[in-house]
């Protein structure tokens, strides 16, 4: 059987991460998704990102995750308090 390839990589840190639990049993699958596109952003710009507002950043990240805006934002807020 071929290997997984993985496209950045993630620790199972994150499992152990309370912010983790509270994300997936307040949004489920889709908190996950923007949450793991959000840290590949992160990689992608050396740790730093930036933007003017939460609905600039929303919009990037709903694009990316294939999450509404409006849903990723809600997201978006619970990440970064």
């Amino acid at each position: 059987m071929p290997r997984i390839k993985r496209w950045f990589p993630v620790s199972r840190d994150i499992f152990s991460d309370p912010q983790f639990d509270e994300l997936l049993q307040l949004y489920g699958h889709e908190g996950f998704t923007v949450w793991t596109v959000f840290l590949k952003m992160a990689e992608d710009d050396e740790g730093a990102i930036l933007s003017h507002s939460y609905k600039a950043l929303a919009r990037s990240l709903s694009a990316l995750s294939r999450v509404g805006e409006e849903r990723t934002e809600k997201i978006l807020r619970l990440l970064i308090k």
